[in-house]
């Protein structure tokens, strides 16, 4: 791995490699927080150098929260290969760590290596493996464009009920600081694989066909994301609604003086 401090500027960010279907707000934002009160970096995005230009590949999110606090320069695993290269490697960024993908960046992953003439002629287990996605996915997706109707049977999840997830607490302090930001790169992953681990039994435990856990594993994946994004959302509102009480209170503390003023006026 070779770790150069690139200035942003020189990083194209416009090229189709994020493979994403959107950029998060809200994480942007948590990482400019912990830009701006810890004397830390964030982890090095992923660039591509053809000689010519720097493709970003992966760490989009880092670069608008450096550009968001003005930072002109950023650390990057800095590597050979084309445009194309870093395209490949952001159809699988993201699967084992940061900011879980839903199944809309997994779809639109495997649609990338679907309209690619080299790539789209592979089997469906190679372009699985390239997205990092169940080959499933990739057959049922490969179906839909010749216009095969998919036949599956509804998802039982009568026992990932018995063995119910663990949703993360709501608390009053920013919840997601640890799991976002990974300032302890080995308890991060644990942390990150004894999650995928209850999933993972639970969908085991599962009365249902492969395919049918296959589609609860994807289905589970993007609850937690929900979760994740609900969660950071009501604590948004709820920091919003007590700087709210806090500036009522303190209205009616003038309202209040000012009123003891005009009666000894009177």
């Amino acid at each position: 791995m070779i770790i150069k401090t690139l200035p942003i500027k020189d990083i194209r960010t416009d090229a189709g490699t994020q493979s994403r279907v959107r950029l998060e707000e809200w994480l942007v934002q948590e990482y400019y927080e912990f830009l701006t009160s810890q004397d830390k970096d964030l982890p090095p995005v992923t660039v591509f150098f053809d000689g010519l230009e720097y493709f970003l590949g992966e760490g989009f999110h880092r670069v608008m929260a450096y550009q968001r606090d003005g930072r002109e320069y950023i650390d990057a695993d800095l590597r050979h290969g084309t445009k194309r290269d870093a395209i490949k490697f952001s159809l699988s960024a993201n699967s084992t760590h940061g900011l879980r993908r839903t199944n809309a960046d997994k779809r639109k992953s495997v649609t990338t290596a679907l309209d690619d003439r080299e790539w789209g002629s592979l089997p469906a287990r190679e372009i699985a493996r390239m997205c990092d996605v169940s080959h499933t996915l990739v057959s049922d997706m490969i179906a839909e464009r010749k216009g095969i109707p998919k036949k599956a049977k509804p998802v039982k999840l009568k026992n990932v009920i018995e063995a119910p997830l663990a949703e993360p607490p709501v608390k009053e302090e920013p919840p997601l600081k640890l799991a976002v930001l990974p300032e302890d790169d080995m308890v991060q992953e644990v942390l990150a694989e004894n999650e995928q681990l209850k999933d993972r039994l639970a969908v085991a435990a599962m009365d249902a066909t492969e395919e049918e856990k296959e589609l609860a594993q994807e289905t589970i994946e993007e609850l937690r994301a929900t979760v994740k994004n609900l969660t950071l959302e009501l604590d948004a509102v709820k920091r919003s609604r007590d700087q709210f009480q806090r500036e009522c209170a303190e209205l009616k503390k003038q309202v209040k003086m000012y009123q003891n003023q005009l009666k000894k006026a009177a």
